[in-house]
């Protein structure tokens, strides 16, 4: 078993091109729109169909119909249950082999692999990736292996170019470095006889491509299209499937006794390894602030032990807040044609009121701006229909309290039951 073991997230891949899966359907669509000649157009129009009766039903489901993972899952689901808003029983039985297609399309579309002397390298940021791991060997830091997420085959060809064969778990597998795919690959299929796993090799897979085109044009970068050559991989004497064996990221995988051996690999090599490090894609500055608040909300002690600077982000939040509340004193100032000391008394109930009744938590971890923003604009409706009703401002505080209460119990009772 390995000494370490390196965890490859969702999104690993992204500075290869690859996109992440809140991106996925619109860099799907832009790989449709681009008129690459494999691309599958029918599977692609049964998909964006079958996201369009997703969107119909979001108002009553919590399925994001932008999210890879969401809609994976929610189509293997309609497929169990032959049923997905008005699309057609015919079209839904395919949905499970459209979606599949579309990942395999967009992944093969948007991935680059660099040329370089004529020769196809390993895309970034995997060649320095397996540099890293070289140097540990040098070191004699222990024997190292990697678990991913991903379906890609970017990490793969990069163990090729390094020289190493690739050990992926499955019944037969001989490699010398571990690679667990936990949820398939691009360059795996089953057997039509005994639906057995079979991985194309990477060498076959590049000794099919012809370079010549590509280098005549100047081009820097290529596509490898993986899932046209599955055809050629025979087993049991017989040509394998033509489609690429892939999960969805869903933490339902009963169905899928294929990769059983590749699991309990991977929790074999986990459960023996000193150090595991995970890999994932990095946010950006100004993602990464807001995702922080909701760690600290969520979690403080987790977010704490995850390395985030929770008194340097509080400090922060009340900053900004001050800032804030400085702007609202001025817009009321000039709104009343007066300052007073005491103005702006029991604001404080309709701000909170409004957060809550748009989505936020007051246990922490869960609001959006527009739910705030909605919820603003409601108690601004309640506070003019109020006056218009010439409610007692004593009135008006109790209805406004009880809707706060009422809003927050519907939110503990809403945690209980998740």
């Amino acid at each position: 078993m390995s000494r370490t073991v390196f965890i490859l997230g969702a999104g690993a891949s992204k500075a290869a091109g690859a996109p992440l899966m809140n991106d996925f359907f619109d860099a799907a669509e832009a790989i449709r729109r681009s008129g690459i000649a494999s691309v599958d157009n029918g599977s692609f129009d049964l998909v964006f169909d079958g996201l369009a009766e997703l969107t119909n039903l979001n108002a009553k489901a919590t399925v994001d119909p932008h999210n890879l993972e969401a809609v994976f899952g929610a189509f293997e689901m309609a497929v169990m249950c032959k049923r997905l808003g008005n699309l057609p029983s015919e079209q839904i039985a395919q949905l499970g082999l459209a979606i599949r297609r579309v990942i395999v399309d967009t992944l093969e579309g948007s991935m680059q692999f660099p040329i370089q002397d004529g020769e196809v390298m390993a895309p970034s940021p995997y060649g320095d990736f397996l540099a890293l791991i070289r140097k540990m060997n040098q070191a004699d830091m222990g024997s190292v292996s990697v678990a991913t997420l991903n379906y890609d085959i970017a990490l793969d060809y990069a163990v090729y170019r390094a020289g190493s064969s690739i050990d992926y778990g499955l019944p037969g597998s001989r490699g010398t470095f571990p690679i667990m795919k936990l949820h398939g690959s691009l360059n795996w299929t089953r057997c039509a006889k005994c639906g057995g796993t079979v991985p194309l090799d990477l060498p076959a897979l590049i000794a099919g491509y012809d370079l010549t085109r590509s280098l005549i044009r100047g081009a820097q970068y290529v596509r490898l299209p993986v899932r046209k050559r599955l055809v050629q991989i025979k087993h049991c004497e017989l040509p394998c499937e033509a489609e690429p064996l892939i999960v969805p990221p869903t933490w339902n995988k009963a169905q899928y006794r294929d990769l059983v051996s590749v699991w309990e690999r991977a929790a074999a090599h986990l459960a023996e390894a000193e150090s595991i490090i995970v890999f994932v894609y990095s946010l950006p500055p100004t993602d990464e602030f807001f995702r922080y608040l909701y760690a600290i909300g969520g979690n403080p002690d987790a977010a704490r032990l995850s390395g985030i600077n929770i008194r340097r982000h509080i400090l922060i939040v009340f900053c900004i807040m001050g800032c804030l509340a400085g702007v609202a004193a001025i817009i009321y100032t000039a709104r009343v044609g007066s300052a007073s000391p005491d103005a702006g008394q029991l604001l404080e109930l309709d701000a909170i009121a409004a957060c809550v009744i748009g989505g936020t938590s007051l246990m922490g971890g869960r609001g959006i701006v527009f739910g705030a923003i909605l919820g603003a604009l409601i108690m601004a409706s309640l506070d003019n229909g109020m006056s218009l009703m010439s409610v007692a401002p004593y009135m008006q505080n109790i209805i406004k309290g009880a809707i706060l209460v009422t809003a927050v119990g519907l939110d503990m009772a809403g945690r209980k039951r998740s």
